[in-house]
């Protein structure tokens, strides 16, 4: 029996086993009625999502260079780095450019890879010492987890 994968956009897989003339039914080229896919409850549908693998080697693969520059740096400064440290580091003029690397140039790309929140890639900490604001950003457990045990070429 033919199986039928169906993925979304936002991760989730629908895997069945139909015959060849459901098939057909589901994709409307036999002129019958378009059958309904199964009912997936929302537990169902949250258990697939959560399983749903992070792949950090496609992740590397994916994002910029300062982007991977950004992720070696968290990984080898493992009690994190202060922002003003780490901008230079990047080839930024000020600290405020960060956000573009950690927004658009790595969150966003990395939901693509399984990665669903920020804090699984990276963290950011504000705290005000002595009256003074001071970030922190350090690697998030999730990412460091799988970079301990799995690093991708060239990392």
């Amino acid at each position: 029996m033919p199986k039928v994968q169906i993925k979304g956009e936002d991760g989730i897989v629908i895997e069945a086993d139909l015959t060849l003339a459901e098939i057909k039914q589901l994709m409307g080229v036999n002129g019958h009625n378009v059958i309904s896919p199964p009912e997936i409850s929302p537990e169902s549908a949250k258990n697939q999502k959560s399983q749903k693998q992070c792949d950090h080697h496609e992740l590397y693969r994916h994002i910029s260079d300062r982007a991977r520059r950004f992720l070696r740096i968290l990984f080898e400064h493992t009690n994190g780095i202060e922002v003003n440290a780490l901008y230079p580091f990047l080839g930024f003029k000020s600290a405020s450019q960060i956000g573009g690397l950690t927004g658009p140039g790595l969150t966003t790309i990395a939901k693509k890879f399984g990665f669903t929140k920020s804090s699984d890639i990276y963290i950011s900490q504000v705290t005000f010492p002595n009256g003074a604001r001071t970030r922190m950003f350090y690697l998030g457990k999730k990412l460091r987890s799988l970079l301990d045990n799995d690093p991708p070429i060239g990392f």
